[in-house]
């Protein structure tokens, strides 16, 4: 199913050279890259009408695509196919945590009509379109600069060029900062890969801590081959994927559709957490919040040991996700996933109750979801019993990790199946 990811042109090379050679102030090609990599870019929006982020879906040659369009196109049911009520309740949950603009949702405003996108109003797509617009009154200088210093990197082909700028930012009518945003463009001539990532975030410092890095509501990266790029418009991507943040925090999203396979998905989670004071102290969680109860008496208090025992009763909040308010399959999970298969022209959704399960030191037991605290216990359990080395056995969930047959077949089985719409330009027609 999976399919392998993956001679430049002479002419721009000469060029390149001819002017390196005849440039008295003579650049190396990790000179000529960062240029104006720390420059300020600020990008002024109109939020008088709510549309500030709008970008209009298009299907015309080498225009920008918007990051979910083919998905959601993709996931719509065939004209022969009729979804069941739990079917569509599911598929419509899942756009609704995409679109939705509460807290534990993610606010990306897709706008479908007739089962295909038309628009959509966020950020990463909005930032990423102007990044790719031909049109001359929307383009940015800084972003037309950084294209052009790739391509003349790329045509010399004789070190690293990466340009890094984590100087963006969008203001409102009165200059009043609303995001801030890095850009970094890199070719690699050792992997022979151009790459192209944005962080956006509501705090400038978030981008400067590696830590708040991977919080950031917004993360956009893609991968090219150097032979496709150019430096204007939209150029074709081996490698699309996107990552964001709830704005509680609580949830993520994944967004994978590149060309490397067949393949688009939407993969949606949460995980338990330990409730904490306003230091980040570990306390007991407010009696509203629901708790998980230990597996193990070495961690519930139960067990007074010297040299290993702990007191978790009341202090990891249970997280969960739900497609169903009825069926007991579809509620309390921890990943959701939405696959579209453009070849077969098929739509699955894979659901998982936990992102990690052991077994206990019985051998039978599954502790799903196990804090370090049970982990090191079943460690000292299986010490106790062997003579050997001991280590835990991780269990894949077979609804929804990739797990393979003998022969290479996948065998994880999805929750739902159904035909979706044939997209002719993903589908190698």
């Amino acid at each position: 199913m999976l399919k392998p990811r993956s001679s430049r042109l002479l002419i721009t090379l000469i060029f390149s050279l001819s002017l390196y050679g005849c440039d008295p102030a003579f650049e190396t090609t990790a000179d000529l890259c960062a240029n104006g990599q720390n420059s300020g870019v600020t990008i002024g929006l109109d939020t008088s009408s709510g549309e500030e982020f709008k970008v209009l879906a298009s299907d015309e040659s080498g225009a920008y695509p918007l990051y979910l369009q083919d998905i959601l196109d993709a996931a719509e049911p065939d004209a022969s196919e009729t979804l069941t009520a739990e079917e569509q309740a599911a598929l419509d949950s899942i756009k609704a945590m995409v679109n939705g603009p509460a807290d534990n949702e993610f606010n990306l405003q897709y706008v479908q009509n007739s089962g295909e996108v038309i628009e959509a109003s966020n950020p990463l797509d909005f930032l990423e379109f102007l990044m790719a617009t031909k049109d001359k009154s929307l383009k940015v200088g800084a972003f037309e600069d950084a294209r052009k210093q790739i391509q003349r990197g790329i045509a010399a082909d004789d070190g690293f060029c990466v340009y890094s700028n984590p100087n963006i930012r969008f203001v409102d009518e009165d200059g009043s900062d609303l995001l801030f945003a890095e850009l970094t463009l890199s070719y690699d001539p050792f992997s022979n890969i151009v790459q192209q990532s944005f962080l956006i975030s509501e705090l400038k410092s978030d981008l400067s801590k590696s830590t708040s890095r991977q919080s950031v509501p917004y993360f956009g990266f893609s991968q090219a081959s150097p032979d496709e790029y150019n430096d204007d418009g939209y150029y074709p991507v081996i490698l699309r994927q996107a990552l964001m943040n709830s704005a509680d925090g609580e949830h993520s999203l994944l967004i994978d559709d590149g060309n490397d396979n067949a393949l688009g998905q939407i993969e949606i989670t949460t995980q338990n957490t330990f409730c904490t004071d306003d230091e980040d102290n570990i306390v007991a969680c407010d009696p509203a919040v629901t708790t998980r109860t230990p597996a193990k008496p070495q961690c519930d208090g139960t067990v007074t040991d010297e040299d290993y025992s702990e007191d978790q009763r009341d202090q990891v909040e249970v997280r969960s996700l739900s497609l169903s308010d009825s069926n007991d399959d579809l509620r309390d999970l921890k990943r959701i996933r939405l696959e579209t298969d453009y070849e077969a022209q098929e739509v699955r959704i894979y659901v998982s109750k936990y992102n990690e399960a052991i077994l206990d030191s019985d051998g039978v037991t599954e502790i799903h979801d196990p804090t370090d605290c049970e982990k090191r216990a079943v460690l000292d359990e299986l010490a106790d019993a062997s003579s050997g080395g001991v280590r835990l056995t991780v269990l894949d969930d077979p609804g929804y990790d990739i797990i393979y047959d003998d022969d290479g077949n996948v065998t994880t089985t999805p929750i739902m199946t159904y035909t979706g719409t044939n997209l002719p330009s993903r589908s190698g027609e």
